[in-house]
């Protein structure tokens, strides 16, 4: 058996085993105990919450009840309003609908108040983002049939079931018949819509570690207290294997709900039907033991033990040796050229430790001559690049300012001058990298500069975190792309151009967008930018992106650049990603 046989059998018998059966074993216990903890607590709030809810209902029920015997309702609903003219029925329904705030308006939770008579008149009391339903519409509907059934008793609608009949609004909607309290003959139908706002309270006090639900016998959300999900049916948020019936008792099971997978507990309310949810991320609720924690720990105890042993039984002296060697050569192959190895023992082992030696240190000599080539070279090019950019702008500045001072606009020209001024003072220098304060101020400056040219042609934003200021990039990185949607989006456009300029700060690197309304990149453009080789001509009629391109990549490596997105007539987004460094911080490319 050859040494690396017997090192990997050692591994995975007296790590990798144990490793695995105890993780195992601690995932299902710790599971087990979460799920445990958790139904248990979630049973007593989950049950008081629904007491709570039962509660608001019944008080409103109660006011309700007060409403329809009151002796002034009574007195409205026995008028007989079919025989009114209707100057005369104009003055009924103002002095009843005055009652009725008096009544019924004064309590902070009724949203509005509908009462129909016999003859189909309406009294409404409220706030109505919808058209009540007419009396004849009202009797045929299916929820007229249930209320009259109830011979006097409160039949309750959530939102968005009916909005015929409740609205759009998101409120519980009662509706009963109203009885003479002497005949107890039907004389009318009271509809009375209350808020949320007493279930909210109730969901406030226990806190937002749950999503709580409260749906109907239908699935129906009609109450989130995240105001995310109301108006969608458990159906659409669950999967189909995973759809379970909605029990009257509690119940808690596991199960993926909104693409998560969740821990869900229901409990029936006595009203309608209708359950109150409690939705609880796994994950939330796995963070939060502490046995979870103890078992790795155990785990890692049991890992450095046979690690331990590991080394006793199998790593002799030899072995260490060839092994300290080839984790030498490991670290080698990851870039660390200053990697060396102890020359100890004799033999064979000793010559191979300075062997290696000799050759790392050959290699990173070899390889810091490449590496200063290659700079040398790199150098060579960006200024090249630079270059190419800079007499173009410059050409159409100074093009301007002639034609401003030919117009005699001295207050122009000053200010052309003095932007172009700034603007050359960051050209000229020689330093590659600036900070994002100083390319945004020569951003502006060119911005200023061309506002001057074309007054009306365009409207530009710069929206950069000031917390992204301070960090470096290189020079010249910004205005050829702003430069190209100017000359190129904007000048086919027959309204005025809009520009923005936006960046974000993504964690290792910087992200910079260049929004337009402009003309967008032909199709031919957009293959030609992303070829290795672009065609000449084509490319400068991209204005120096391609430049742009390459002198990222030749500073930075090939994970970074422009990404462009752009449709004909509609439009360009390019986003130009860097690495996040400070001056003086050395960035070598990939």
């Amino acid at each position: 058996m050859t040494l690396r046989t017997k090192l990997l059998s050692g591994f995975i018998v007296l790590i990798m085993i144990p490793l695995f059966l105890l993780g195992t074993i601690a995932f299902f216990v710790s599971q087990h105990m979460i799920e445990n903890k958790y139904s248990e607590l979630n049973e007593v709030t989950l049950k008081a919450v629904s007491l709570n809810i039962e509660n608001v209902i019944n008080e409103m029920n109660h006011l309700s009840k007060a409403s329809i015997v009151n002796p002034t309702v009574q007195r409205i609903l026995s008028k007989d309003t079919a025989h009114m003219n209707p100057t005369e029925l104009r003055l009924q329904i103002i002095n009843a609908e005055k009652a009725m705030k008096k009544i019924l308006y004064t309590y902070p939770f009724v949203h509005a108040v509908m009462l129909y008579d016999r003859s189909g008149v309406l009294y409404k009391v409220g706030r109505f983002d919808f058209e009540p339903i007419r009396y004849g519409e009202l009797v045929h509907h299916p929820v007229f049939a249930e209320a009259i059934s109830r011979e006097g008793a409160p039949k309750w609608i959530g939102p968005y079931r009916f909005p015929d009949l409740t609205g759009n609004d998101a409120v519980l909607t009662q509706i009963r018949i109203v009885k003479d309290i002497e005949t107890f003959e039907n004389k009318g139908v009271l509809i009375l819509q209350t808020k949320f706002a007493e279930i909210e309270d109730i969901f406030e006090e226990i806190g937002r570690e749950s999503h709580f639900l409260i749906v109907n016998r239908n699935g129906l959300i009609f109450y989130d207290n995240e105001h995310h999900l109301q108006g969608e049916t458990l159906s659409a948020l669950m999967d189909e294997k995973e759809k379970v019936s909605l029990p009257a008792d509690y119940q808690t099971f596991r199960a993926s709900f909104a693409g998560k997978e969740s821990v869900i507990s229901v409990n029936g309310l006595s009203v309608e039907k209708w359950r109150v949810l409690s939705v609880r991320s796994w994950h939330s609720l796995s963070q939060e033991m502490i046995t979870l924690a103890k078992w790795i720990v155990g785990i890692t105890a049991l890992c450095l033990i046979a690690a331990l042993l590991f080394n006793i039984l199998f790593v002799n002296r030899t072995a260490g040796a060839i092994i300290d060697v080839v984790r030498a050569m490991k670290r080698v192959e990851k870039g660390d050229l200053q990697t060396r190895t102890k020359v100890e023992g004799s033999g064979e082992t000793k010559e191979l430790s300075v062997g290696f030696n000799s050759l790392v240190s050959r290699v990173g000599s070899l390889l810091q001559e490449v590496e200063k080539e290659q700079e040398r070279k790199k150098k060579a090019e960006m200024m090249l690049m630079q270059a190419q950019i800079r007499p173009h702008f410059l050409f159409n500045t100074l093009e301007s300012i002639n034609v401003l001072a030919v117009q005699n606009q001295g207050r122009k020209v000053s200010r052309m001058i003095h932007q172009l001024g700034r603007i050359l003072r960051i050209s000229i220098e020689e330093d590659e990298e600036i900070t994002i304060r100083q390319e945004i101020d020569h951003l502006k400056s060119y911005l200023e500069i061309q506002k001057f040219r074309f007054e009306d042609m365009f409207d530009y934003e710069i929206d950069i975190p000031e917390a992204m200021l301070d960090f470096a990039v290189l020079k010249l990185t910004l205005q050829p792309l702003v430069e190209n949607a100017l000359q190129h989006g904007f000048a086919e456009l027959d309204h005025k151009g809009t520009l923005k300029v936006s960046a974000a700060d993504t964690g290792d690197q910087l992200e910079f967008f260049i929004r337009d309304n402009g003309a967008g990149f032909p199709e031919s453009v957009l293959f030609q930018l992303q070829m290795t080789e672009p065609d000449v001509k084509l490319e400068r009629e991209g204005l120096g992106i391609r430049n742009v391109v390459d002198r990222i990549q030749i500073r930075y490596g090939k994970a970074y650049g422009l990404f462009i997105c752009s449709n004909r007539h509609e439009g360009t987004i390019i986003k130009c990603v860097i690495p996040k460094y400070h001056l003086g911080d050395r960035y070598g490319t990939d």
